[in-house]
């Protein structure tokens, strides 16, 4: 059997009469482009506040050559080790910017742990029942569904950004008028201001002087 037998040729290589990855080198032109895209797709992805893994899928897919049921493997390997640096790394002794505990909510975590857990046995145990076709259209819905939620939440985090950065900018706006109409009036402020420090009679003999 040659490597053009198999199914995806590109990434194929026999072995033993069998269809199976290529090694690492030497590397295709798709890989050396998914190896310098990649990075860029997690930064991005990780300063949007999301994990990234609906990236790293169809990019194993397709610039690495991975089926469905690899590609996830990667990816969640790949979202557990970019999780504990950033943990360990960064995350760990950070402070909340608006009070005084750590960023990271740790009561939150102990609930939502359990049915994390839960829910990715499951899915391991989902993804080695059905045939990869399957859940290659219930990936296919499920990144078309993240991609709509992601930019629905994009849009309305610029429109309260925008409407924040207005009202700061009108908080701050100058009093009508130029300098010396507004220097007229903190010396006429500051006048009346001395008058009614002095009381009537000093005032009133200042005024007859």
């Amino acid at each position: 059997m040659l490597p053009t037998d198999c199914i995806n040729p590109t990434f194929a290589a026999c072995t033993n009469g069998l269809c199976v990855h290529k090694a690492v080198f030497p590397a295709t032109g798709l890989e050396i482009g998914g190896v310098i895209i990649l990075p860029l797709l997690l930064g991005f992805a990780n300063n949007g506040g999301i994990g990234g893994g609906g990236l790293i899928i169809p990019v194993c897919i397709f610039m690495f050559g991975f089926n469905t049921i690899q590609a996830i493997a990667i990816s969640n390997s790949t979202i557990f080790v970019g999780a504990a640096v950033r943990y360990f790394g960064f995350s760990l002794f950070a402070k909340h910017p608006q009070k005084n505990a750590t960023i990271i909510d740790y009561n939150l975590c102990a609930v939502m742990l359990p049915l994390v857990l839960v829910g990715s046995f499951v899915g391991v145990m989902i993804s080695n029942i059905l045939p990869e076709g399957i859940l290659t259209i219930i990936l296919v819905i499920v990144l078309f569904y993240l991609t709509y939620d992601s930019f629905e939440k994009a849009i309305g985090l610029w429109k309260k950004e925008t409407v924040a950065m207005e009202k700061e900018a009108l908080a701050y706006k100058p009093l009508p008028g130029n300098s010396t109409e507004l220097a007229n009036i903190q010396s006429t402020t500051l006048s009346n201001n001395s008058g009614d420090l002095l009381g009537p009679k000093q005032s009133l003999n200042r005024d007859s002087a």
